[in-house]
């Protein structure tokens, strides 16, 4: 969910849905991150990183390749996807994880990018999204959580039944990032 800047892997062990999430950085402006039905086409261990030309045209200076190792913007995996040119790596500069500051990739912190690799492989779904609202209704009561992005709704896009409006537009302004109880109406 490039929203919430969170990468899920979700899996099915027995018998139930397991669950893991991945802080990420993800496409700056002009290289947004594609959105959509994806799979995985490649997980490559140590890979090489060729600077595609759109790159090389910002920084003319770049080498033709960068072997494996510390100075490698993919880190130590490359997880290509049937999106053409994008993938999810790891980082030689981990602090872009949880910024918009790629060309287009997803990012994650080093360590998490070795747990992810080696639980993925060819032909894994990938679902890229932008959901700046998750709602859910627990025991009869409405939870929302909501990110702040440059168009967060000012109202909201869903029935507000028996929840007070007030509190949801105001929990659509503030974009805490938590979950927020939305008390019932009154």
């Amino acid at each position: 969910n490039l929203a919430e800047l969170r990468l899920y892997l979700i899996w099915s062990e027995g018998g139930g849905k397991r669950v893991r999430i991945y802080p990420v950085g993800i496409g700056r402006e002009g290289w947004d991150t594609p959105l959509g039905e994806f799979q995985v086409s490649v997980v490559i261990d140590n890979p090489d990183w060729t600077p595609p030309a759109s790159v090389r045209e910002e920084d003319p200076e770049l080498p033709g390749t960068v072997p494996p190792g510390p100075d490698n913007p993919l880190g130590s995996h490359w997880i290509g996807l049937t999106a053409e040119g994008v993938g999810v790596h790891g980082s030689n500069q981990p602090f872009g994880v949880g910024r918009r500051v790629s060309h287009g990739c997803i990012r994650l912190y080093p360590q998490d990018i070795v747990d992810l690799a080696g639980r993925v492989g060819p032909g894994t779904p990938v679902r890229i999204v932008d959901q700046p609202v998750k709602r859910i209704v627990r025991n009869g009561t409405l939870y929302l959580e909501v990110h702040r992005t440059a168009e967060n709704p000012a109202e909201p896009s869903f029935p507000v039944g028996n929840w007070n409006r007030e509190a949801i537009v105001e929990a659509l302004q503030e974009a805490r990032g938590l979950p927020v109880m939305i008390p019932p109406k009154i």
